[in-house]
């Protein structure tokens, strides 16, 4: 199934102080898997800017983001969600 990002273009910039949401997709202990699922979800779907992102607990999530309209990253989530691939949309901890 081919997917079509009606936003492309919309975060495809390094986190920027203005960037609060973003699509959490997954979350592991282990890095190697973070940026093996990364890598995997970049390829199917190439417009979404997906990051791994290391918190303070020493787990690395795999998010996609960050938006500063929290609507724009619903529609995202939902596009993916209705592809199969679950995920939440939340806050960025900065």
């Amino acid at each position: 199934m081919k997917f079509t990002n009606p936003l492309i273009g919309v975060a495809n910039t390094p986190f920027v102080d203005m960037f609060e949401v973003v699509i959490q997709l997954a979350v592991f202990k282990g890095k190697g898997r973070a940026q093996a699922l990364k890598d995997q979800l970049a390829k199917k779907y190439y417009d979404i800017p997906f990051l791994v992102d290391e918190n303070q607990q020493n787990t690395y999530q795999v998010i996609a983001g960050p938006y500063n309209v929290r609507s724009k990253a619903v529609q995202i989530a939902n596009a993916l969600k209705s592809d199969g691939v679950n995920n939440f949309v939340r806050s960025y901890r900065k």
